[in-house]
């Protein structure tokens, strides 16, 4: 094949100016391109600037294919077309450099014969273009969400350090140094971009897992009376009702509830502490939706209620219409006074409030 008479470095260097352009453009555009391509296209034409060997070319043109490939895998999020087009123009430019590659004629400094290549020469090679290939082929793995992306990845990191590692031994053991110095500085760089991520990676999830524990201790007080919660909207449920939601809860000990009713809490709390102090006062709360008559929906919600967990502090209703919203709050020592003496003299006054409500 007729090698081109072209000028190598000015031709590398400004293949190296545009991966670098290229790279910038892909953290910019992070929601439309595959910002991880950055992180490869910048630092390999940052050596496009010190090594300017034809093989740099073939490097350019992989990385381009690969990296249009994952662009072009964006149809799966429905992006703009605009940018389907972007990725097919990087795989036609990486073809083109590859023919460049292959018409071009070397640098004549790169141009060093090696009489025994042996082990370490092949193997750095084979090492550093399976690197590339693993990188490429777990980053279409994780997009597309494929069960192989975790052995992908695994393949990709053990190639990562095996490149290193006989880049090192390559550079005491051949003269010919220029692509073993490639290939450790790109192994370095991804190395160092997978010890940050493994480091960041640790830092979220500490940071999920005292938010989780800070959230299970929020969340603590509400599970204590799951199966009482469950059981009254089970009853409610076979009745008819369709019940929104329901809890049962121990009131904050500096509840403003205290101060409208005028109660007195004797419960301490520990003035250091930054935890909620709760009382010992428990109140029963349920949300539901309007149905029939409407004394007879509260006194079905409070036997209910009252069946299930007797002798809370308050129990309240909530009934929602589609025009308005009626609370009802009855304490629990006025219903012990009607369910245990069954006082008929409670049992009007409750009768009384139930109709008298005003809603909103």
């Amino acid at each position: 094949m007729r090698k081109e008479a072209i000028e190598l470095d000015k031709e590398v260097r400004n293949a190296g100016i545009i991966l670098i352009v290229l790279g910038i453009l892909h953290f910019v555009f992070s929601g439309f391109l595959y910002s991880t391509a950055g992180l490869v296209l910048i630092p390999i034409g940052i050596i496009a600037f010190f090594y300017r060997s034809k093989r740099m070319l073939l490097v350019f043109g992989i990385l381009l294919i690969l990296i249009g490939i994952l662009n072009l895998s964006s149809v799966i999020y429905e992006v703009s077309s605009f940018w389907l087009v972007f990725g097919t123009l990087q795989i036609y430019w990486g073809i083109m450099e590859i023919i460049k590659f292959r018409k071009v004629k070397e640098n004549p400094k790169y141009e060093i014969k090696e009489k025994n290549k042996g082990f370490v020469w092949y193997s750095l090679r084979t090492s550093f273009w399976i690197m590339i290939g693993f990188w490429a082929i777990s980053s279409i793995a994780w997009a597309l969400e494929l069960e192989l992306s975790y052995t992908f990845s695994f393949l990709w990191i053990f190639f990562v350090i095996f490149t290193f590692v006989v880049s090192i031994i390559h550079l005491k053991k051949h003269k010919s140094r220029a692509f073993a110095i490639v290939s450790l500085v790109l192994a370095s760089y991804l190395i160092l971009t997978m010890v940050i991520g493994f480091i960041y990676l640790f830092y979220i999830s500490a940071s999920l897992d005292e938010i989780s524990d800070e959230l299970d201790e929020i969340l603590a007080p509400y599970e204590v009376y799951s199966e009482q919660e469950e059981r009254i909207k089970d009853y409610l449920t076979e009745d008819g009702y369709e019940v929104l939601f329901n809890y049962i809860l121990n009131y904050s000990a500096n509840a403003p509830f205290f101060e409208w009713y005028d109660i007195e809490d004797n419960t301490i709390c520990d003035e250091t502490s930054d935890k909620i102090c709760y009382s010992d006062k428990v109140g029963v709360h349920i949300e539901m939706k309007s149905l029939g008559n409407r004394n007879e929906q509260v006194w079905d919600v409070l036997n209910t209620m009252w069946f299930v967990y007797p002798n809370a502090f308050t129990y309240q209703i909530d009934i929602k219409s589609p025009t308005d919203t009626c609370t009802y709050l009855i304490f629990g020592v006025v219903l012990e006074d009607y369910y245990t003496d069954y006082n008929l003299e409670t049992r009007e006054l409750i009768d009384d409030y139930i109709d008298n409500v005003v809603c909103s």
